[in-house]
């Protein structure tokens, strides 16, 4: 992730750091109890004033981190490991779990404000634009998720796990699975393209 002139990456040791974009020199590492397999991503501070952090990691935690010193601002505990980096939209993070949930956050707090329950581990990072959700599971499945109802809209099924992060038109959604194929599905009913 790079904002704010820095530029902040997790390592498989279970630190995050934060380094000057220009000249690559160390500006603070926050630690988490295990490996941070996705990127992160930030929000402002409700006041406006901040630029904090978000990333999950293996610990179940998804970290809320002030970007200016590296000093924890709330954690979300979830039930299993955070593998993908929160989508960040109006207010809310939201991500998959492998608890097999779709949590959405208020980045204010850290408090859950919503959960869906998906079937399966999710892995990789999820898309959240005008109040729906879009990731895939590891049974197979990639969904669409309506946060207002807090259930899952449509169900696409592939031949193997999906693994990958979505790309969101205003029609289509393109996204790999593990059968070796790339999808594409019409946003609106999750039908092959």
């Amino acid at each position: 992730l790079v904002v704010g002139g820095s530029i902040y990456a997790g390592t498989l040791d279970g630190f995050a750091f934060a380094l000057d974009a220009n000249n690559g020199a160390f500006k603070w590492k926050y630690e988490t109890e295990a490996q941070i397999a996705g990127a992160a991503n930030w929000t402002a501070s409700p006041d406006g004033n901040d630029i904090w952090i978000l990333l999950g990691s293996h610990d179940n935690f998804l970290h809320c981190v002030n970007a200016a010193d590296g000093k924890a601002v709330w954690k979300y505990e979830t039930g299993n490991y955070v593998n993908g980096a929160p989508a960040v939209s109006s207010g809310y993070a939201v991500f998959g779990g492998c608890d097999a949930i779709i949590h959405v956050v208020s980045v204010a707090d850290g408090k859950a404000e919503k959960q869906i329950e998906t079937g399966a581990y999710i892995a990789a990072s999820a898309a959240h634009i005008d109040g729906e959700v879009y990731v895939g599971n590891y049974d197979n499945e990639f969904m669409k998720a309506d946060i207002a109802a807090a259930e899952i809209a449509w169900r696409y099924q592939c031949e193997d796990a999906v693994f990958s992060s979505p790309a969101v038109g205003d029609e289509t959604i393109v996204f790999g699975a593990r059968d070796s194929r790339l999808h594409c599905v019409g946003r609106g009913d999750g039908k092959m393209v």
